[in-house]
C-alpha cells in the first residue's frame, strides 16, 4: 500500500506524458544527442522505438531512439493527443 501512495501521491493522481506521434517534436533525453530537439517520423510502438529528424552538423538526419528516450515537447496540430489538447 505505501508502494502505491509513493507512486500516486498526496492526490492520487497518476499523470502520464503523452506519447510520441508523428509530427510532433521531441526533446532527447540522454545519449550522444541529449538536449537536442526532433520531429518524429515513425512510431514503432511494439518495438517501443520512434525514428525522428534532427538538425546535426548542418544536415538533418535521421535517428533511431527508444521511446523511453524522448519526452514530448510539442504536439503536431495534425496529431490527436488528447493529453496535449486544452
Amino acid at each position: 500500500m505505501d508502494g502505491l501512495r509513493a507512486v500516486f501521491g498526496d492526490n492520487n493522481l497518476l499523470v502520464f506524458a503523452p506519447q510520441p506521434a508523428i509530427g510532433d517534436t521531441v526533446r532527447i533525453l540522454s545519449g550522444a544527442f541529449r538536449d537536442l530537439l526532433a520531429v518524429v517520423q515513425l512510431v514503432q510502438p511494439a518495438r517501443q522505438r520512434v525514428r525522428a529528424l534532427l538538425e546535426f552538423l548542418g544536415r538533418m538526419t535521421a535517428v533511431e531512439l527508444s521511446i523511453h528516450n524522448v519526452t514530448v515537447e510539442q504536439c503536431s496540430p495534425a496529431a490527436y493527443h488528447p493529453l496535449c489538447r486544452v
